[in-house]
Protein backbone atom coordinates (compact mmCIF):
# COMPACT_ATOMS: atom_id res chain seq x y z
CA UNK A 1 0.00 0.00 0.00
CA UNK A 2 3.16 2.35 1.01
CA UNK A 3 4.01 1.66 -2.80
CA UNK A 4 1.11 2.41 -4.27
CA UNK A 5 0.89 5.58 -2.45
CA UNK A 6 4.53 6.74 -3.19
CA UNK A 7 3.99 5.93 -7.06
CA UNK A 8 0.91 7.82 -7.14
CA UNK A 9 2.87 10.67 -5.40
CA UNK A 10 5.99 10.59 -8.03
CA UNK A 11 2.90 10.33 -11.03
CA UNK A 12 1.33 13.51 -9.30
CA UNK A 13 5.14 15.28 -9.17
CA UNK A 14 5.54 14.54 -13.09
CA UNK A 15 2.55 15.92 -14.29
CA UNK A 16 3.14 18.87 -12.19
CA UNK A 17 6.32 19.20 -13.90
CA UNK A 18 5.15 18.61 -17.59
CA UNK A 19 2.08 21.06 -16.76
CA UNK A 20 4.76 23.65 -15.68
CA UNK A 21 7.42 22.87 -18.59
CA UNK A 22 4.48 23.47 -20.67
CA UNK A 23 2.66 26.39 -19.46
CA UNK A 24 6.31 28.22 -19.56
CA UNK A 25 6.86 27.15 -23.21
CA UNK A 26 3.34 28.58 -24.00
CA UNK A 27 4.16 31.54 -22.37
CA UNK A 28 7.52 32.32 -24.19
CA UNK A 29 5.58 31.16 -27.62
CA UNK A 30 2.96 34.25 -26.98
CA UNK A 31 5.73 36.53 -25.99
CA UNK A 32 7.48 35.15 -29.56
CA UNK A 33 3.84 36.43 -31.59
CA UNK A 34 3.39 39.56 -30.27
CA UNK A 35 3.57 42.17 -33.29
CA UNK A 36 2.59 46.54 -33.20
CA UNK A 37 0.56 47.58 -35.59
CA UNK A 38 0.43 51.99 -36.20
CA UNK A 39 -1.09 54.03 -38.56
CA UNK A 40 -1.50 57.69 -39.15
CA UNK A 41 -4.64 59.79 -39.92
CA UNK A 42 -7.78 59.99 -38.22
CA UNK A 43 -6.24 62.93 -35.34
CA UNK A 44 -9.83 64.24 -34.53
CA UNK A 45 -11.13 60.02 -34.24
CA UNK A 46 -13.30 58.77 -31.17
CA UNK A 47 -11.72 55.75 -31.17
CA UNK A 48 -10.54 53.28 -33.76
CA UNK A 49 -11.31 49.66 -34.84
CA UNK A 50 -9.01 47.00 -36.34
CA UNK A 51 -9.80 43.70 -38.47
CA UNK A 52 -7.43 41.06 -39.24
CA UNK A 53 -8.60 38.53 -41.89
CA UNK A 54 -6.24 35.39 -42.49
CA UNK A 55 -5.54 34.25 -46.16
CA UNK A 56 -5.82 30.32 -46.34
CA UNK A 57 -5.78 28.98 -50.21
CA UNK A 58 -6.85 32.40 -51.51
CA UNK A 59 -9.78 32.57 -48.67
CA UNK A 60 -10.22 35.14 -46.43
CA UNK A 61 -10.87 34.40 -42.68
CA UNK A 62 -11.72 36.68 -40.14
CA UNK A 63 -8.87 36.48 -37.52
CA UNK A 64 -9.24 39.28 -35.18
CA UNK A 65 -11.43 42.38 -34.00
CA UNK A 66 -10.25 44.99 -31.73
CA UNK A 67 -11.25 48.64 -30.90
CA UNK A 68 -8.44 51.18 -29.30
CA UNK A 69 -8.07 55.44 -28.58
CA UNK A 70 -4.40 55.15 -29.68
CA UNK A 71 -2.47 55.15 -33.17
CA UNK A 72 -1.02 51.39 -32.77
CA UNK A 73 -2.29 48.13 -31.14
CA UNK A 74 -0.55 45.66 -29.71
CA UNK A 75 -2.38 41.95 -30.94
CA UNK A 76 -0.79 38.15 -31.08
CA UNK A 77 -0.82 36.79 -34.56
CA UNK A 78 0.46 33.25 -35.31
CA UNK A 79 2.26 32.92 -38.31
CA UNK A 80 0.95 33.03 -41.71
CA UNK A 81 -0.45 35.67 -44.58
CA UNK A 82 -3.05 38.35 -43.39
CA UNK A 83 -4.83 41.54 -44.38
CA UNK A 84 -5.91 44.22 -41.85
CA UNK A 85 -7.49 47.95 -42.22
CA UNK A 86 -8.18 50.69 -39.55
CA UNK A 87 -12.03 52.09 -39.02
CA UNK A 88 -11.97 55.30 -37.56
CA UNK A 89 -15.22 55.97 -35.04
CA UNK A 90 -16.49 60.07 -35.12
CA UNK A 91 -16.98 61.86 -31.96
CA UNK A 92 -20.65 60.61 -32.62
CA UNK A 93 -19.53 57.10 -32.27
CA UNK A 94 -20.51 56.13 -35.92
CA UNK A 95 -17.94 54.23 -37.96
CA UNK A 96 -16.44 56.52 -40.70
CA UNK A 97 -15.09 55.51 -43.64
CA UNK A 98 -12.08 53.13 -43.25
CA UNK A 99 -8.77 51.98 -44.85
CA UNK A 100 -7.96 50.30 -47.40
CA UNK A 101 -7.06 46.59 -46.86
CA UNK A 102 -3.25 46.21 -46.25
CA UNK A 103 -1.30 43.20 -46.78
CA UNK A 104 1.20 41.70 -44.80
CA UNK A 105 2.96 38.34 -43.35
CA UNK A 106 3.91 37.08 -40.03
CA UNK A 107 7.26 34.98 -40.47
CA UNK A 108 7.88 32.29 -37.80
CA UNK A 109 11.14 33.36 -35.81
CA UNK A 110 13.95 30.79 -36.82
CA UNK A 111 15.48 28.02 -34.08
CA UNK A 112 18.66 29.33 -32.64
CA UNK A 113 21.24 27.27 -34.75
CA UNK A 114 23.17 24.92 -32.52
CA UNK A 115 27.22 25.06 -32.19
CA UNK A 116 29.11 22.21 -34.20
CA UNK A 117 31.85 21.08 -32.55
CA UNK A 118 35.32 21.29 -34.38
CA UNK A 119 37.15 18.42 -33.86
CA UNK A 120 40.78 18.06 -35.02
CA UNK A 121 43.23 15.88 -36.20
CA UNK A 122 46.46 15.31 -34.02
CA UNK A 123 49.57 16.28 -35.53
CA UNK A 124 53.37 16.43 -34.42
CA UNK A 125 54.03 19.45 -32.54
CA UNK A 126 56.56 21.80 -34.48
CA UNK A 127 59.64 24.12 -33.62
CA UNK A 128 58.62 27.52 -32.06
CA UNK A 129 59.23 30.59 -34.80
CA UNK A 130 59.47 34.41 -34.03
CA UNK A 131 56.96 36.33 -35.72
CA UNK A 132 58.43 38.71 -38.65
CA UNK A 133 59.60 42.21 -37.09
CA UNK A 134 56.51 44.16 -39.59
CA UNK A 135 57.45 47.59 -39.03
CA UNK A 136 54.38 50.45 -39.61
CA UNK A 137 54.56 54.26 -40.45
CA UNK A 138 52.37 56.28 -39.16
CA UNK A 139 50.80 58.69 -41.42
CA UNK A 140 49.49 62.11 -40.29
CA UNK A 141 45.85 61.47 -39.77
CA UNK A 142 43.79 64.60 -41.77
CA UNK A 143 40.63 65.66 -40.48
CA UNK A 144 38.18 67.77 -42.40
CA UNK A 145 36.00 69.81 -40.51
CA UNK A 146 32.07 70.23 -41.55
CA UNK A 147 29.13 71.74 -39.81
CA UNK A 148 27.15 69.98 -38.96
CA UNK A 149 23.46 70.28 -40.48
CA UNK A 150 21.10 71.65 -37.71
CA UNK A 151 18.50 69.56 -36.28
CA UNK A 152 14.65 70.37 -36.99
CA UNK A 153 13.28 72.50 -34.43
CA UNK A 154 9.38 72.37 -33.86
CA UNK A 155 8.23 75.49 -32.92
CA UNK A 156 6.71 75.33 -29.24
CA UNK A 157 3.23 75.74 -30.27
CA UNK A 158 2.84 72.55 -32.11
CA UNK A 159 4.14 70.39 -28.95
CA UNK A 160 1.88 68.67 -27.03
CA UNK A 161 2.82 66.38 -24.52
CA UNK A 162 0.66 63.32 -23.87
CA UNK A 163 -2.19 63.75 -21.23
CA UNK A 164 -0.99 63.24 -17.44
CA UNK A 165 -3.24 60.61 -15.15
CA UNK A 166 -4.46 63.20 -13.05
CA UNK A 167 -5.42 67.30 -14.84
CA UNK A 168 -5.65 69.88 -12.01
CA UNK A 169 -7.22 73.09 -14.07
CA UNK A 170 -7.79 76.87 -13.70
CA UNK A 171 -9.74 78.92 -15.98
CA UNK A 172 -12.00 82.14 -16.57
CA UNK A 173 -15.40 82.63 -18.54
CA UNK A 174 -17.47 85.47 -20.15
CA UNK A 175 -20.90 84.34 -20.67
CA UNK A 176 -24.49 85.98 -21.43
CA UNK A 177 -27.45 84.89 -19.19
CA UNK A 178 -30.34 84.35 -20.91
CA UNK A 179 -33.57 84.18 -19.24
CA UNK A 180 -35.99 80.78 -20.59
CA UNK A 181 -39.22 80.46 -18.53
CA UNK A 182 -40.32 81.59 -15.09
CA UNK A 183 -40.16 85.14 -13.14
CA UNK A 184 -36.90 85.00 -12.10
CA UNK A 185 -35.06 87.24 -14.39
CA UNK A 186 -37.26 89.93 -16.36
CA UNK A 187 -38.24 88.52 -20.01
CA UNK A 188 -35.92 89.46 -22.76
CA UNK A 189 -33.39 90.54 -20.49
CA UNK A 190 -29.97 90.26 -21.17
CA UNK A 191 -26.86 90.34 -18.55
CA UNK A 192 -23.07 89.85 -19.14
CA UNK A 193 -21.01 87.95 -16.86
CA UNK A 194 -17.65 86.45 -16.18
CA UNK A 195 -16.81 83.65 -13.73
CA UNK A 196 -13.80 81.44 -12.89
CA UNK A 197 -13.33 77.67 -12.56
CA UNK A 198 -10.92 75.20 -10.43
CA UNK A 199 -11.24 71.59 -11.45
CA UNK A 200 -9.22 67.92 -10.89
CA UNK A 201 -10.46 65.33 -13.06
CA UNK A 202 -8.75 62.00 -12.95
CA UNK A 203 -8.15 59.43 -15.89
CA UNK A 204 -10.50 56.22 -15.92
CA UNK A 205 -10.73 53.48 -19.21
CA UNK A 206 -11.28 54.91 -22.47
CA UNK A 207 -9.59 58.22 -22.19
CA UNK A 208 -12.18 59.80 -19.83
CA UNK A 209 -11.49 62.20 -17.20
CA UNK A 210 -14.10 62.93 -14.12
CA UNK A 211 -13.48 64.66 -11.13
CA UNK A 212 -15.66 67.69 -8.95
CA UNK A 213 -15.07 71.22 -10.31
CA UNK A 214 -15.85 74.31 -8.56
CA UNK A 215 -17.09 77.29 -9.92
CA UNK A 216 -17.70 81.10 -8.88
CA UNK A 217 -19.90 83.69 -11.48
CA UNK A 218 -21.32 86.88 -11.57
CA UNK A 219 -23.88 88.49 -14.15
CA UNK A 220 -24.54 92.23 -14.07
CA UNK A 221 -27.54 93.79 -15.43
CA UNK A 222 -30.87 95.20 -13.91
CA UNK A 223 -29.97 93.03 -11.03
CA UNK A 224 -26.43 91.56 -10.11
CA UNK A 225 -26.47 88.14 -9.91
CA UNK A 226 -23.79 85.72 -8.29
CA UNK A 227 -22.93 82.65 -7.44
CA UNK A 228 -20.76 79.56 -6.17
CA UNK A 229 -21.48 76.18 -7.18
CA UNK A 230 -19.88 72.75 -7.07
CA UNK A 231 -20.27 70.00 -10.20
CA UNK A 232 -18.99 66.90 -11.27
CA UNK A 233 -17.10 67.10 -14.31
CA UNK A 234 -17.23 64.16 -17.06
CA UNK A 235 -14.22 64.37 -20.56
CA UNK A 236 -14.02 62.74 -23.40
CA UNK A 237 -11.02 63.39 -25.19
CA UNK A 238 -10.46 62.27 -28.58
CA UNK A 239 -7.59 59.79 -29.57
CA UNK A 240 -5.26 62.62 -30.74
CA UNK A 241 -5.65 64.23 -26.80
CA UNK A 242 -6.20 67.51 -29.18
CA UNK A 243 -9.87 68.09 -28.19
CA UNK A 244 -12.39 66.79 -25.49
CA UNK A 245 -16.10 66.98 -25.14
CA UNK A 246 -17.71 67.65 -21.62
CA UNK A 247 -20.35 67.20 -19.63
CA UNK A 248 -21.14 69.09 -15.94
CA UNK A 249 -23.78 68.80 -13.50
CA UNK A 250 -24.12 70.02 -9.83
CA UNK A 251 -25.60 73.26 -7.81
CA UNK A 252 -25.29 76.14 -7.23
CA UNK A 253 -25.86 78.81 -3.94
CA UNK A 254 -26.56 82.00 -5.07
CA UNK A 255 -24.55 84.13 -2.96
CA UNK A 256 -25.77 87.93 -4.56
CA UNK A 257 -29.29 87.04 -5.33
CA UNK A 258 -33.28 88.75 -5.24
CA UNK A 259 -35.11 85.79 -4.93
CA UNK A 260 -35.82 83.69 -2.49
CA UNK A 261 -33.73 79.98 -3.55
CA UNK A 262 -31.17 79.02 -1.44
CA UNK A 263 -30.52 76.31 -4.23
CA UNK A 264 -29.81 76.06 -8.20
CA UNK A 265 -29.29 72.89 -10.18
CA UNK A 266 -27.16 73.03 -13.07
CA UNK A 267 -26.48 71.08 -16.34
CA UNK A 268 -23.69 72.11 -19.07
CA UNK A 269 -22.01 70.61 -21.99
CA UNK A 270 -18.64 72.16 -23.45
CA UNK A 271 -15.85 71.34 -25.88
CA UNK A 272 -11.96 72.11 -25.33
CA UNK A 273 -9.74 72.28 -27.76
CA UNK A 274 -6.02 72.62 -27.09
CA UNK A 275 -4.28 75.70 -28.40
CA UNK A 276 -0.87 75.34 -26.79
CA UNK A 277 0.28 72.40 -24.64
CA UNK A 278 -1.50 73.09 -21.21
CA UNK A 279 -3.63 76.12 -22.60
CA UNK A 280 -7.15 75.44 -23.39
CA UNK A 281 -9.75 77.00 -25.36
CA UNK A 282 -13.07 76.42 -24.05
CA UNK A 283 -16.91 76.75 -25.75
CA UNK A 284 -20.07 75.70 -23.99
CA UNK A 285 -23.39 75.97 -22.50
CA UNK A 286 -25.13 75.91 -18.77
CA UNK A 287 -28.54 75.67 -17.82
CA UNK A 288 -29.78 76.80 -14.46
CA UNK A 289 -33.26 75.70 -13.05
CA UNK A 290 -34.08 77.94 -10.04
CA UNK A 291 -36.48 76.37 -7.28
CA UNK A 292 -38.67 78.91 -6.21
CA UNK A 293 -42.53 79.84 -6.68
CA UNK A 294 -42.98 79.61 -9.99
CA UNK A 295 -39.44 77.78 -10.95
CA UNK A 296 -37.47 79.51 -13.53
CA UNK A 297 -35.02 78.74 -15.87
CA UNK A 298 -31.75 80.51 -17.95
CA UNK A 299 -29.84 79.10 -20.28
CA UNK A 300 -25.99 80.82 -19.69
CA UNK A 301 -23.42 80.71 -22.92
CA UNK A 302 -19.99 80.92 -22.75
CA UNK A 303 -16.44 81.31 -23.78
CA UNK A 304 -13.23 80.56 -21.91
CA UNK A 305 -9.85 79.76 -21.64
CA UNK A 306 -7.81 77.13 -18.97
CA UNK A 307 -4.65 76.56 -18.30
CA UNK A 308 -3.62 72.51 -17.03
CA UNK A 309 -1.06 71.97 -14.06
Amino acid sequence: MAIKNSLSIKIIFILIMLAAIYSGAAAQEDARLTQRFSWVGGEYALRYEVIFERIENGVNIFALREFTVSHYIEVSLHPGEYRFRVIPYDILDRPAQGSDWRYIEILRIPEPETEEEIFSEPHEPHEPYEPEQVIVQEEEEIYTESEPEPEPVTPFWEIFDDLEKTITSFGTQIAIMLPYYGEAFAPNALSMGFGLTMSITFLIPANIYIGPEATVFMNTGDEIFAAAGLKLLVMKWMANERSALGFKIGAYYPAIYSGESNIIASAGLSYHWRLLNRVVFEIGVDFFHIFEDPSSGSIRPWLGLSYHF
